[in-house]
């Protein structure tokens, strides 16, 4: 079977994951990189070409995808591109920062027949596709609760909201749904960190169906947490990406209420999910895979993170004491 040549736009801290992940990848080099600089040491085999600008890495005959991995503001410009020329894509989230952006991205893909894969990296773990498996009929669900957070990163280019919440907005929306309304946004904390913003921001969201969402981000929570209960008629269902245990069944409690007992573990394969991720994309591009069900999804997620963060008061009139203005 032919080896499958992939192109890297970006090489930070992200971009550095995605080389590791690609060496572990079956039938996959890493054929081009870019970034404004040298490349970096080491971090791609002698066989890859760099470029330090990223339209030169773009060419169809050296390359068969690739992985945009730079600040969300320039996902649209660099994707179109790479899109124009049939190149398929695999971004990373959030797909953009505006809906506007977002949409254009969708009429390049469209237009040009071509591939593109946001990775919301958790709908790809073993653990989530456990979990939704073993829901089954997505009208069971009572309620969402997410907290998704860490000290850190501080970030100049992406907002906090639109860092953390992309991933769990995804995951909502792929269980009920693309069609959620923000009840709610506020800040529970906000401060500067080494200049940047530091944050903890809860979201009530809710579906089509009245399905409740409770969610709260941030970069100033610890310990690292990524916490996603489900709420059925008849259990709980908690997808813990930091526990050694990442799923877990409890027996049915109230809405919102703590997990009573120890809960039964639920066995799942430890396969990452971004490897799983740069598999499915690979396995797209060899089939020829067109549809665009997570470019939809990108879409939407953004749009969703637009109306949020339309609700939060101004970060600057707050003194960082859960939402009381200076």
């Amino acid at each position: 079977m032919t080896r499958l040549r992939l192109g890297l736009i970006g090489l930070g801290r992200w971009g550095r994951t995605l080389v590791r992940t690609l060496n572990e990848t079956p039938d996959v080099d890493l054929a081009r990189t870019a970034s404004r600089g040298p490349r970096p040491p080491d971090i791609a085999g002698a066989d890859c070409r760099h470029f330090t600008d990223w339209r030169e890495s773009l060419d169809p005959e050296a390359i068969d995808g690739v992985i945009i991995a730079t600040p969300p503001a320039v996902h649209a410009e660099m994707a179109i591109e790479a899109l124009r020329r049939h190149i398929p894509v695999f971004v990373e989230k959030p797909l953009t920062m505006k809906l506007r952006e977002a949409q254009d991205v969708q009429n390049a893909a469209r237009a040009n027949n071509t591939l593109i894969m946001v990775d919301h990296t958790h709908l790809f773990s073993p653990a989530y596709r456990e979990l939704k498996n073993q829901i089954g009929n997505p009208d069971t669900i009572r309620a969402l609760h997410c907290i998704s957070g860490n000290m850190g990163p501080f970030r100049s280019d992406v907002p906090v909201l639109w860092d953390w919440g992309s991933h769990d907005i995804a995951l909502c929306m792929d269980l009920l749904g693309f069609d959620l309304n923000c009840r709610l946004a506020r800040y529970l904390e906000h401060r500067n960190v080494d200049g940047a913003a530091g944050e903890l921001i809860e979201l009530h969201l809710e579906s089509d169906m009245s399905v409740p969402i409770h969610m709260r981000v941030g970069n100033i929570m610890q310990p690292k947490t990524r916490f996603f209960a489900v709420y059925l008629e008849d259990s709980l269902f908690i997808y813990d990406d930091q526990s050694v245990h990442k799923l877990k069944r409890y027996e049915a409690t109230s809405v919102f209420s703590p997990p009573p007992g120890t809960g039964a573990i639920i066995t799942v394969e430890n396969e990452p999910p971004l490897k799983n991720a740069l598999i499915e994309f690979r396995s797209a591009i060899r089939s020829g895979d067109t549809q665009h069900v997570s470019l939809d999804l990108g879409i939407a997620v953004v749009a969703a993170l637009e109306k949020c963060e339309a609700m939060l008061p101004s970060a600057g009139g707050y003194s960082g004491i859960a939402g009381q203005r200076t």
